[in-house]
């Protein structure tokens, strides 16, 4: 179990760097600004074939 939790952290250490760095941590892709119906967020430059979103 400890080594779950460990590995479980190190994963969303490593998602949340890459978000800060502006890559999208599922396909390595650019992430940028988009204007959607309830505001701003960042998305994937590889939409449609990546669909990560995450609010601004």
């Amino acid at each position: 179990m400890r080594k779950h939790n460990e590995n479980v952290n190190a994963r969303k250490f490593r998602t949340q760097s890459y978000i800060k760095n502006g890559i999208c941590p599922e396909c390595g892709g650019k992430l940028v600004i988009r204007n959607g119906k309830f505001g701003p967020f960042y998305g994937c430059s590889n939409y449609p074939k990546c669909k990560f979103t995450i609010n601004k």
